[in-house]
């Protein structure tokens, strides 16, 4: 994630087979090899839709803060660093 503020960045583990991440992002990440990068628009439909999905960034602070954004697309740059 970059912190919108700051513009540092930090590394995020995301596991694709678990049900808490944005299936739109698992979507994007499907397919890409250490070093890709991609830059998605993520539709409302597949992006926070439950309280329970990952990523989180920092910055948003509380949950609520990404709900009040849950009909608005979503705009991630992904950069795949390593495969675990």
């Amino acid at each position: 994630t970059v912190n919108q503020f700051s513009g540092e960045s930090k590394p995020v583990t995301l596991r694709l087979d678990v049900q808490e991440m944005i299936r739109g992002l698992k979507d994007v990440i499907i397919g890409m090899k250490a070093g890709g990068k991609r830059r998605a628009l993520i539709p409302p439909e597949v992006g926070y839709i439950e309280e329970s999905l990952q990523p989180v960034p920092e910055e948003f602070g509380p949950r609520r803060s990404l709900l009040s954004h849950a009909k608005e697309p979503l705009v991630f740059e992904v950069q795949l660093l390593k495969v675990l």
